[in-house]
């Protein structure tokens, strides 16, 4: 997902100490970790807190009782300590100044002490950490009483949206560490194609090139790798739809912006922890339900499993101007995964049946990727038809470091 790790040079911590106040002293720590032991030694109380908002929605008195642990953590803290120890406790802990930085694009958290952030591309260690596996866990279910979602042996992983960022979550035997915490920012100021002009993600005939496809009402697989910006560019690409056409979404989390009012959006569940047994809802099933709500178009956040035998039976039978996304290097890549991935929802169709269907399905595809560094479109390709030896592709414009760099007006 990120090209390199690495520490920040001395220059560069001292730019984020001053610019996100991220504890970057390793003197600061030892002491912190002092203080914190001294004061969870004569603060027994604190061990057993719990400081979920469903806690104190559900007793009131809660609420004043914290207000008074607070009080009492400060008479207890030196006062230059007592905000990071607050915060450990009942807060975000030593993520709080990245949560609210916004150049910070996605957390890791590998275990209560090893951090990392994404900033402008690249994954950076961060210096501080939890205090104690037990404020670590407490954390975490902190965000899962957010995000009302649990974990348990049965089902080890979880996802959802917290507080602007979309959050997955996984806890032992599937990791090796207690609890392992990925989040990726929502952006507030999501992508449009003159902000991608801006940045240079593609030249602007490349642009116009897809402004054409889309009001030709061409149906469109953005494919590319992790962190490639896949969901930015299709949201960028629904900013371009007519206000009166109806477009329905389909995703897993919610991360797609509705392009109008007349738009809507469904959503998968999945009950396995639940206590009342409710039925679980795939993609699959939401695709069937889309048909029913008089689609203009037909919009699937991510294709990763069966559903895309019914997303593209939906549009082999009309639903024309759709898009979606799919994981992959590049668009050859992409449709050899797009195969295995109907071949698990129809098992029983042979090769040229399914390869016949994508024809019928998908006429473009876009493929982004990363080029020293940043985002940029790689290509834009045409589905022209399928052969013995596989499928037939035109390309309409390519990047300069794709080997099929060109491009045709």
């Amino acid at each position: 997902m990120i090209q390199t790790i690495e520490k920040e040079q001395v220059q560069e911590k001292e730019q984020i100490q001053e610019t996100e106040q991220i504890p970057e002293n390793k003197d600061l720590q030892k002491n912190l970790l002092s203080v914190f032991s001294h004061v969870f030694k004569n603060f027994q109380e604190l061990t057993q807190v719990d400081t979920s908002q469903s806690n104190i929605l559900q007793h009131p008195e809660e609420k004043s009782r914290i207000d008074s642990m607070k009080d009492k953590l400060k008479n207890l803290s030196p006062p230059q300590y007592y905000p990071r120890l607050a915060s450990e406790i009942f807060g975000m802990g030593p993520i709080t100044d990245l949560i609210q930085n916004k150049n910070i694009s996605e957390i890791i958290i590998n275990g209560g002490r090893d951090i990392f952030y994404e900033k402008k591309g690249k994954l950076h260690i961060l210096e501080d950490h939890f205090l104690s596996d037990l404020t670590f866990r407490n954390f975490t279910h902190r965000v899962l009483d957010e995000i009302k979602q649990t974990l348990s042996l049965k089902q080890p992983f979880t996802d959802g949206n917290w507080r602007g960022w979309r959050i997955h979550i996984a806890m032992r035997p599937v990791v090796n560490v207690d609890f392992h915490l990925s989040f990726r920012r929502h952006p507030e100021d999501p992508w449009t194609l003159p902000k991608l002009k801006d940045q240079g993600w593609a030249p602007e005939k490349a642009l116009h090139l897809i402004e054409k496809l889309l009001s030709q009402r061409s149906n469109i697989l953005i494919v590319g790798p992790t962190s490639s910006g896949k969901t930015s560019v299709l949201n960028a690409c629904l900013k371009c739809l007519p206000h009166n056409e109806r477009v329905i979404i389909i995703e897993d989390s919610s991360e797609l912006l509705l392009p109008n009012s007349v738009s809507t959006k469904l959503l998968t569940r999945s009950n396995s922890n639940s206590p009342d047994t409710l039925l679980d809802i795939d993609q699959s099933e939401l695709v069937r339900q889309s048909l029913r709500m008089r689609p203009d178009r037909v919009v699937m956040g991510e294709a990763r499993g069966p559903e895309a035998k019914d997303l593209l039976m939906a549009l082999a039978t009309g639903h024309s101007g759709s898009l979606g996304t799919l994981h992959a290097k590049d668009h050859k890549q992409a449709l050899w995964r797009l195969e295995m991935l109907v071949q698990m929802g129809a098992p029983s169709w042979d090769t040229d049946t399914i390869r016949q269907m994508i024809v019928l399905s998908i006429t473009h595809l876009m493929v982004l990727g990363r080029y020293m560094g940043e985002r940029k479109l790689m290509g834009i390709y045409k589905l022209s038809g399928v052969e013995q030896t596989g499928f037939l592709f035109e390309a309409l414009y390519a990047h300069l470091s794709n080997p099929d760099s060109c491009f045709v007006n």
